[in-house]
């Protein structure tokens, strides 16, 4: 991560720290439950993160660029190569979506709409090192994002979901959960199109956002 990206990272943690303080101040002036400080500092870090996932860039965190593939073939020529720099970090997370959304009929996968299943990974491996960053020295944490699923007929329907974690579940209590919700930014004639490759839909079943939610669990270490 280089300097800017360290300096938004920094920023970021500091007005979690200002707003946590304003709630320890409250705190003080009522009665409350001990544990209610690191409760309201973990939900305004887990706010602030997502915030900062709406506004910083790719850019600000040291730059992201991949190469798209054809069928799961990578593409050899450079200029293949996309540069998505200047795309805030949700943005990454909903194309991400946007290129790996799947078709599902009676509950199986048939098959990616655009298969770049080494662009999840990458953005994955870019994302973790941010949240690495922001919120693991104390939390650990499960930033999980998912299409609300368009269902199209009773037994079909698309949607994706990833997740990007630092640890395994194992009973502890989780601390908070925040959610934000973006659209998807695909035309609803190029969706239906492309489904259509696939399986048969009819037009008047498809609603006419596709939906991403992007949730962020915080769990103490």
């Amino acid at each position: 991560m280089d300097k800017r990206g360290q300096a938004y990272v920094i920023d970021v943690l500091l007005f979690a720290l200002m707003v946590a303080l304003a709630c320890s101040l409250l705190i003080k002036a009522s009665p409350t439950e001990p544990n209610a400080l690191d409760d309201r500092y973990a939900v305004n870090l887990a706010q602030s993160t997502l915030l900062a996932f709406q506004h910083a860039t790719a850019d600000e965190l040291g730059g992201f660029k991949y190469t798209p593939d054809i069928l799961a073939v990578q593409i050899p020529w450079s200029s293949g190569e996309r540069d998505l720099r200047y795309k805030t970090l949700a943005q990454l997370l909903v194309e991400d979506m946007f290129c790996n959304l799947r078709v599902e009929v009676g509950g199986r996968n048939i098959a990616p709409l655009k298969p770049n299943q080494e662009f999840d990974r990458q953005v994955r491996k870019f994302l973790k090192t941010v949240l690495d960053e922001i919120v693991g020295g104390r939390f650990d944490y499960r930033l999980v994002a998912r299409t609300i699923p368009i269902d199209f007929s009773p037994a079909a329907r698309v949607h994706f979901e990833t997740s990007i974690e630092s640890f395994n579940d194992n009973g502890r209590r989780q601390v908070c959960s925040e959610t934000i919700r973006m659209c998807l930014p695909i035309p609803r004639w190029e969706l239906l199109s492309s489904i259509q490759d696939i399986y048969p839909v009819s037009n008047l079943r498809l609603e006419p956002e596709a939906l991403v939610e992007i949730t962020l669990s915080l769990w103490f270490r």
